[in-house]
């Protein structure tokens, strides 16, 4: 009976390392597709980027991209294992809006659309 247990224990083991192999080259190769793609989008949409860079510029004064940081996910060894972290980035994007606008505005519309969806 111990070496039934012993064995199916071993088996469970063994199938979860070929998970983990299989894993890994999966997220290996998603990485590498991920890398390549962005690179090919980023050639092709560069003038578009460019002409939209320098309208935002001509409608108003101050820069052509706005920066936010943003949370996100990032696979990462945790204590020799592989796993999932919480990480901040900058996201930069092109400004829709003025440059250092009232954020007063914002915050009465939102508190009103609060304060209605309440009632």
């Amino acid at each position: 009976m111990a070496q039934a247990v012993s064995r199916h224990y071993m088996d469970y083991r063994l199938t979860l390392a070929r998970i983990h192999q299989k894993e890994s080259v999966h997220f290996f190769l998603k990485r590498c597709m991920d890398i390549v793609l962005s690179l090919i989008l980023i050639i092709i949409t560069l003038p578009l980027c460019l002409l939209i860079a320098f309208l935002v510029k001509l409608d108003s004064p101050g820069p052509a991209l706005f920066k936010q940081e943003r949370v996100g996910l990032r696979r990462w060894p945790i204590s020799g294992r592989k796993g999932w972290d919480l990480r901040t980035f900058i996201m930069h994007k092109f400004r829709t809006m003025y440059d250092n606008c009232n954020p007063s505005v914002h915050q009465q519309f939102v508190k009103a659309l609060i304060e209605s969806n309440g009632n």
